[in-house]
């Protein structure tokens, strides 16, 4: 389902950041993170997409009970994704994930998006905790995640492969009953 507008409270560059329900008119922007290799290099998605598959990949996600999704946006400018995944209400747990234009890493918009989400999740969902599993390698997301209130639970070896080689994933949790 297509998550509905959350203000994070935050102001970067002067601009507010924001979660808004993505549209059609976000896919080119999505397209071209995922097929970016500096942005997509520790997703889980190794492939390049075409403008049918994320048109798909907008219509299977708005229609999933089980997912809620977001466009992050600063100020007037679409600076990345964020969802809430695998929902299950008999355990109140969830799956996150998040991407972010290479041209806007660094300055904090993952660990607010990160927080927002959180406070989504617990207020509107009435979820009890969150899972994410990075790449050992992008130390930037683990030390958002944890920043953001996520705690390392473990770390899941052969988790993916990139560039040639595995990679464990680090698994983090956040615990929202605190």
């Amino acid at each position: 389902m297509l998550g509905k507008l959350v203000r994070c409270g935050v102001e970067i560059e002067d601009k507010e950041l924001c979660l808004v329900p993505t549209t059609k008119g976000h896919l080119a922007k999505c397209l071209k993170m995922i097929n970016d290799p500096d942005t997509s290099r520790f997703l889980l998605a190794r492939f390049a997409f075409t403008e049918e598959q994320e048109a798909e990949w907008l219509k299977n996600e708005s229609g999933d009970p089980h997912s809620v999704i977001w466009s992050i946006q600063l100020g007037d400018e679409h600076v990345g994704q964020t969802g809430i995944h695998h929902i299950n209400q008999l355990t109140r747990t969830a799956v996150t994930g998040i991407v972010i234009d290479r041209e806007h890493w660094h300055k904090g918009i993952a660990i607010a998006v990160m927080k927002a989400r959180a406070v989504y999740a617990k207020n509107h969902l009435g979820l009890v905790a969150l899972f994410t599993e990075i790449c050992v390698a992008n130390t930037y997301s683990q030390k958002a995640a944890e920043t953001a209130g996520y705690e390392k639970y473990g770390i899941k070896p052969y988790g993916m492969f990139a560039n040639g080689q595995c990679y464990s994933l680090w698994l983090g949790c956040l615990d929202l009953t605190k």
